[in-house]
């Protein structure tokens, strides 16, 4: 079986890098700002996250925690690593303990922690691929270096990264990931919050009539519209789950 055209340039790509450290010309993106919180964290006393009455992290307390892991993944993690499960112990226990410096934490929130940062360093690399590699797959001369950006990954790291984004193993478990996201029909639309700031805003918005909202109320909210409808997947259940709900907690949601 013949190579394809990709194949055979990766190949070229691999066999022909080159060590300088010049960077290349191209258009330089947008650094990411760094919260003002990351440059005066050794003075300032820990931030304390909250936990609400839900059992989830909330507050500015968790916004500011959430903005630092993820400039902490980008900046520290080692993008080679394609699923968070394969990630050393050691590695994640240092970066929860540096989190502990800098943050109020109960052991309890050290699950919630991890998960936030593979969600993060998931990002990051989908990032990376989307914004950097894929726009230069016909020149990947293009591709010798790590964006101006990130500096700080290794170069050798980084050309691996971009051989193995080009890989039919890769493109084969990309394809994959697709065709499970196409397969969940009743995405939410809680942003970055999820969940955690919906029943926050909840129980803000309803009292003591908050006790009433169970996990069906929670779901079709999380998918509910800007304009209050819902995508035909959604609707039908959408339907059912109002024609039971309380009428006094639905008047107040929806």
């Amino acid at each position: 079986m013949s190579k394809s055209k990709q194949d055979m340039d990766v190949e070229e790509f691999e066999a022909n890098l080159e060590t300088d450290d010049e960077y290349v010309a191209r258009p330089r993106r947008r650094q990411k700002t760094k919260k003002k919180l990351l440059l005066k964290k050794t003075t300032d006393a820990k931030v304390v996250v909250k936990v609400n009455k839900f059992g989830v992290h909330s507050g500015d307390g968790w916004t500011e925690l959430a903005n630092y892991i993820g400039v902490l993944t980008r900046d520290t993690m080692c993008i080679l690593y394609d699923d968070w499960r394969k990630v050393p112990e050691d590695v994640k226990e240092n970066m929860w303990n540096h989190i502990l410096k800098l943050f109020a934490l109960t052991p309890r929130s050290r699950k919630q922690v991890m998960s936030t940062m593979g969600v993060c360093l998931r990002n990051f690399r989908w990032s990376l691929r989307n914004d950097f590699i894929f726009q230069h797959q016909n020149d990947l001369k293009m591709l010798r270096l790590p964006p101006a950006e990130y500096k700080h990954i290794p170069t050798d790291e980084w050309r691996e990264f971009v051989i193995k984004s080009f890989k039919a193993e890769f493109k084969a478990k990309s394809e994959k990931g697709k065709k499970m996201r196409k397969k969940n029909k009743y995405n939410h639309r809680l942003g970055s919050t999820g969940y955690a700031g919906l029943l926050e805003r909840l129980e803000k918005e309803l009292g003591p009539d908050v006790k009433q909202i169970d996990r069906a109320d929670t779901w079709l909210l999380g998918r509910k519209k800007k304009d209050g409808g819902y995508d035909d997947e959604v609707k039908e259940i959408a339907e059912k789950i109002v024609s039971v709900t309380d009428f006094k907690v639905h008047h107040a949601l929806f």
